[in-house]
């Protein structure tokens, strides 16, 4: 426990044998503590580690104050909750194998977004408030309870009335987390009333499904649920909310959540080819098997790079560039993160060819999952570099050469994605014109091969333009990630006119 200057700390007493005086010293001492707790306990909470059994939540990042602020890491029970999301990736991953049609993709897609709707509204929580306590993390077990019995019922529509069900425990918990802090925090109380009624819409919606019962009810409520979550989101931030009514978030702490979740999604692809093999009878542990899982790895690691090239310090990160960039921020992850689980599964069919040889060749749903999710994640990537950089690179100051490389990285950036929906296209036609097998090591290796061939291209043009540019492209190597001087735009328009970002301070002097 961290002790302010005003308590004596090289005062604090053990045993009896000290001073009349000196004990009386520790016994005051003792007091100040508790009436510091006591205090902390009715809205002065620290972070200090300190858990009381009720405190009231708190704004993490002041609009008024002058300076930035610091950064928070996530904590341990944002993590646990990360190990119940790996569970929910893999049921999720196998529920889309087992049906891999229309009905089974439409199941695939609303249980994905539902998902990510509980995580992310718990998320975008914690990086706008302190609440640690007991009382919390009692609501966040109920939470983890309803999300866990979520995971256990993700199987299509077959356990569509047990789904249903666990969402309404998971959203009940997150009503009260949210009515708590309206309770305490006046000046969030506009936004709060927004975010409580589309969590009150959710759980309304599935108790109709419950009550109606029927595979075309829960298809309808579902897809309304996830339309309804993302309307009112978009529809109150952008034209309803008042500046003054909007409640910044930590930018750090939410972009690492979002890096988290990734890590999650991409950690289901490497179970596809690693863990679920483990009892592989030796003469199946053939020279194409280690070949597949190589590029597997590979692919998979070669995402991350591609993800983690250009994370951009807070100054001009999408969610601080405007409350229209940071929405559409968010959106593109949940398509990106959608698109690699369902690559995963793609993986998934690989394998098994590889390793039965009853099934030794893919069909073309199964090839179309693998390239087309892909196609989507490398569409992602692009969008959310447009969301960060467009506008901002390259700068005025760049010299030709300099600005010729960039538009290189633009270009680079811009048609990669197009190269799996070929891929993709041309498997789908031979397969279907001229009768040839879809063997799975080449779609694997053309997989990983574009996939790695694009990270590493681009990552020669950020080792030239560290080099050769002086408008302040550097290289952060604590974060691993390019890092942009905040002078590239010393007067942008752009962020001048939407001043309020979408969780974080007005730009600064030098953002502005």
């Amino acid at each position: 426990m961290r002790f302010s200057a005003a308590i004596p700390t090289d005062k604090i007493l053990f045993g009896a044998s000290a001073a009349p005086g000196r004990i009386q010293e520790g016994h005051e001492l003792i007091w100040a503590v508790v009436d510091r707790l006591d205090g902390r306990a009715y809205g002065e909470m620290s972070e200090d580690g300190v858990r009381l059994l009720y405190a009231k939540p708190r704004i993490i990042v002041d609009l008024d104050a002058d300076e930035e602020y610091e950064e928070k890491a996530a904590q341990w029970w944002e993590l646990f909750l990360d190990l119940m999301y790996v569970a929910a990736a893999s049921n999720l991953a196998d529920a889309l194998k087992d049906e891999l049609d229309r009905e089974g993709a439409l199941a695939y897609v609303l249980m994905f977004s539902i998902f990510f709707n509980g995580w992310l509204f718990y998320t975008l929580h914690q990086t706008r408030f302190v609440a640690n306590s007991m009382f919390h993390l009692g609501l966040f077990y109920v939470f983890m309870l309803g999300t866990a019995l979520m995971v256990v019922n993700c199987s299509a529509f077959e356990f569509a009335h047990g789904f249903s069900a666990a969402c309404i425990i998971q959203r009940v918990a997150l009503l009260l987390l949210y009515a708590d802090t309206y309770a305490h925090v006046p000046r969030a109380r506009m936004a709060l009333t927004i975010w409580i009624q589309i969590i009150s819409v959710a759980v309304v919606g599935f108790i109709l499904a419950l009550v109606l019962d029927s595979a075309k009810a829960y298809k309808l409520i579902w897809t309304g649920t996830v339309l309804l979550d993302a309307y009112f989101h978009l529809h109150h931030h952008l034209f309803r909310m008042p500046e003054e009514h909007r409640v910044p978030l930590n930018i750090d702490h939410c972009a690492e959540r979002f890096s988290c979740m990734l890590l999650v999604i991409l950690g289901e692809s490497i179970v596809s080819c690693v863990i679920n093999y483990r009892d592989l009878p030796q003469d199946a542990r053939s020279y194409t098997y280690y070949a597949v899982m190589a590029l597997t790895l590979l692919m998979v690691f070669a995402l991350a790079l591609i993800y983690y090239m250009l994370l951009p310090p807070r100054a001009i990160h999408a969610m601080r560039r405007s409350v229209v960039t940071g929405s559409a921020f968010v959106l593109m992850h949940q398509i990106m993160l959608c698109a690699l689980l369902g690559m995963g599964v793609g993986v998934k069919f690989v394998m098994i060819a590889v390793t039965d040889d009853a099934i030794d060749v893919l069909t073309i749903p199964e090839m179309l999952l693998l390239f087309v999710c892909l196609s989507i994640a490398m569409l992602s990537f692009f969008v959310i570099r447009l969301l960060h950089f467009w506008g901002r690179q390259p700068t005025p100051k760049d010299e030709p050469k300099v600005r010729k490389l960039k538009y290189a990285w633009w270009a680079l950036v811009g048609v990669w994605w197009l190269i799996p929906l070929i891929f993709a296209v041309a498997g789908a036609m031979l397969k279907h014109q001229m009768k040839l097998r879809i063997e799975p090591f080449p779609c694997m290796l053309l997989a990983c091969g574009t996939i790695f061939i694009y990270s590493f291209l681009e990552t020669i043009l950020a080792h030239v333009l560290v080099h050769v540019s002086e408008d302040g492209l550097g290289m952060n190597s604590q974060h691993g990630a390019i890092q942009f001087k905040r002078s590239i735009r010393a007067s942008t328009d752009q962020d001048q006119l939407c001043p309020a970002s979408y969780g974080s301070f007005p730009p600064t002097q030098s953002d502005s």
